[in-house]
């Protein structure tokens, strides 16, 4: 009740106590994943982040283990950590991220391309908009992304990135059109 009215200062230490309480089942896991979502919702960050953290340490199999690491990721990004926001999105599988369906692969998508992007990882940040614009988009996102796309081309500067980008697209190619015979 105090979760979803957003009274997150009563809600926390509710949750704390089931999660100690009940460390082991399911009521633990939904309380951990509660408690680092409100620090999330609170902007603290950091707290969100460890606790995103030490539930896949606890609960590695756990059915929500997919949210739980794209939060972390999203807390790691937003506390200003790219290169750990990086590395936790590394762990998500494309047919993972595909099978979550459209919209919330949207979301993980546009994560991992402003965390390549902060990165300067040019190459990270088009295959990301890339992996998007397979989903079903409305027109206006998918200009979006075109334009996106084009800056991060633009803002290329070293030949051997650019050829790396290139033969990603001839391999991509290649794999289309087996795909296709």
């Amino acid at each position: 009740k105090y979760f979803f009215s957003r009274d997150y200062d009563r809600a926390l230490p509710i949750y704390q106590n089931i999660r100690t309480k009940f460390s082991q089942g399911k009521a633990g896991q939904l309380a951990s994943y509660r408690i680092g979502s409100i620090y999330y919702y609170q902007q603290e960050y950091s707290e969100a982040a460890n606790e995103f953290s030490l539930f896949l340490q606890r609960y590695p199999q756990s059915d929500i283990a997919f949210d739980v690491t794209y939060n972390w990721a999203a807390a790691e990004f937003q506390r200003g950590n790219s290169e750990k926001a990086n590395e936790v999105l590394s762990r998500l599988k494309l047919s993972d991220v595909y099978a979550q369906g459209p919209k919330r692969a949207e979301i993980v998508f546009e994560l991992a391309a402003q965390v390549s992007k902060s990165l300067d990882n040019h190459t990270g940040t088009i295959l990301a908009y890339l992996a998007e614009l397979q989903l079903p988009l409305s027109e206006t996102v998918r200009n979006k992304i075109d334009d996106s796309i084009a800056k991060s081309i633009n803002s290329i500067q070293s030949p051997s990135e650019l050829k790396k980008l290139l033969a990603l697209d001839r391999k991509s190619t290649r794999l289309n059109s087996s795909h296709t015979d």
